[in-house]
């Protein structure tokens, strides 16, 4: 058998791909990656879900584990938090994961988010520090897009994030009638309960057109 006639497979699979394009535009905005559980707290579940209903486990392992996530947002937040009380003092983490909006498998939803927090490092020893901003995180969410292919000049801001964000400070990513996703400063009721002002961008990758994207 010639090994010109073997026909081969890739490595990894479109979605696995694109998920590694992201995932190193985020690295090189100097975001740590996190990986966490996909399950929280029904506390938790209930800061992030808007309307929908949760996906509760039948044999969770623990309380707090006991509720499939519908956003990667909160475990993403608890554990940056974690980190400062350890004295880990992260600038921001993300992740790419996903989501379960229900029991189906095409409830799955592939995503990424990333959270920022606190004072920009200086660049210079002249430099004036500053705290991160929504600029920040919404620079984050383009670049991540863009290492997927997506025209950021055909893209559309809206106001119509979801209540977990400050109304004031955040927006909706549209290409089209597409939610790409959302970006901005949490409500200020979550610097209340977190302790920190927090902002934070989310992608929904299963409304990201599929552009293959040559190196």
């Amino acid at each position: 058998l010639k090994t010109s006639s073997i026909r081969r497979q890739p490595v990894l699979s479109f979605d696995e791909y694109r998920n590694r394009l992201v995932s190193l535009a985020l690295v090189k905005r100097g975001l740590y990656e996190a990986v966490t559980f996909s399950f929280l707290s029904l506390k938790d579940h209930q800061l992030y879900s808007g309307n929908m209903e949760p996906v509760i486990l039948d044999n969770p392992i623990s309380e707090e584990l006991s509720v499939m996530r519908q956003s990667l947002l909160p475990n993403l937040i608890n554990n940056f938090i974690k980190n400062i009380n350890k004295g880990l003092n992260n600038s921001g983490l993300y992740e790419v994961g996903s989501v379960y909006l229900g029991c189906e498998d095409r409830d799955q939803i592939p995503c990424s988010a990333g959270i920022r927090s606190g004072q920009v490092a200086a660049r210079h020893w002249a430099s004036e520090s500053r705290e991160f901003d929504i600029y920040d995180v919404k620079k984050d969410a383009y670049l991540a897009l863009e290492s997927i292919g997506v025209n950021l000049n055909s893209i559309s801001l809206n106001r119509d994030a979801p209540k977990w964000y400050h109304p004031g400070r955040s927006a909706s990513i549209k290409l089209g009638k597409s939610l790409l996703g959302y970006f901005g400063e949490l409500h200020p009721k979550y610097t209340e309960i977190y302790g920190i002002r927090i902002i934070a961008f989310e992608l929904f990758h299963n409304n990201i057109p599929k552009i293959n994207k040559k190196k």
